[in-house]
């Protein structure tokens, strides 16, 4: 899933809209997928191990990836840096303790 702007032609996909949220995001070249996979893995260990964040699983709420490299920069580098969001929340006992 990516993050399409309002410029971005949305290449015949489905468009789904949601009502947004928290996210954890990372970046990484585009395509290097063996990174990806790596900082992906370390995201939702942070995640799971965290005292205060916890995965917002919901429907039409996903994981989804943005280029965020202009397109002439791409043109002259040869590459996009691509950025990752992973939908979090704050778990419920600080949302009723609030924040500390």
């Amino acid at each position: 899933m990516l993050a399409l702007s309002e410029d971005m032609d949305d290449g015949g996909n489905e468009v789904i809209h949601f009502d947004g949220g928290y996210y954890l995001t990372y970046h990484y070249k585009d395509g290097d997928e063996e990174t990806n996979g790596k900082l992906c893995k370390e995201a939702l260990k942070y995640i799971e191990s965290s005292e205060f964040l916890e995965l917002d699983i919901r429907p039409n709420h996903y994981p989804m990836g943005h280029i965020i490299t202009p397109a002439e920069i791409i043109q002259v580098q040869g590459w996009a840096q691509m950025e990752t969001f992973i939908p979090i929340k704050l778990k419920n006992h600080v949302l009723q303790e609030g924040f500390a």
